[in-house]
């Protein structure tokens, strides 16, 4: 009976790791974090303006903070980056980054988590996820919007950290970083 109910649990939660090893993905990511400034432009540059990675058309946030009351964002149609009040309600696409060996991915390649992979250093690769994690144009940078985080990055290999200096804000309860670090894919 336990094997049975287990088994129906798996078929019926399609979020449970136990639908996933079910259908052949057990693998799980949840590595994921908002990228830097130079993070998301390398994403616009490599993959939305080869035509590929789903982009829409719009504004996503990037982990860089500006002033204590703005952050940068990247502008999808115009391939720039601006700064913007942390109220402003923009797209949002995580990212995350890992080692393997120098010839393992391509760019524009799918990478282990099911993204395409936006940037390569060495041995380390950036890959986007798959999709977006906002429906439209509906997340503010942060719910703390006067206060100076002071120690955000904008290079490539800073928006781990930044999103990690982003949640641990002192009031801190729903920003982009969050969406991105609470994303789970298994594939």
């Amino acid at each position: 009976m336990k094997y049975l109910t287990i088994l129906i649990l798996a078929i019926l939660i399609p979020q449970s790791p136990l639908f996933f090893a079910q259908n052949g993905k057990t693998e799980k990511f949840d590595d994921w974090f908002l990228p830097s400034q130079d993070e998301i432009a390398a994403m616009d540059t490599n993959l939305n303006n080869e035509g590929v990675g789903g982009f829409r058309i719009d504004r996503y946030w990037s982990s860089s903070e500006s002033t204590s009351e703005s952050a940068h964002e990247f502008e999808f149609e115009f391939d720039f980056g601006t700064n913007n009040v942390k109220t402003l309600l923009c797209r949002v696409r995580a990212c995350r980054s890992f080692t393997a060996a120098s010839e393992a991915y391509s760019l524009r390649g799918t990478g282990p988590a099911g993204g395409l992979i936006f940037y390569i250093d060495g041995t380390t690769f950036y890959e986007a996820a798959p999709s977006d994690q906002t429906s439209s144009r509906d997340q503010a940078w942060s719910n703390v919007t006067a206060t100076l985080i002071g120690t955000t990055g904008t290079a490539i290999g800073t928006g781990a950290q930044n999103t990690l200096d982003i949640i641990g804000q002192t009031s801190h309860t729903s920003s982009a970083a969050k969406l991105c670090n609470d994303l789970i894919i298994y594939n």
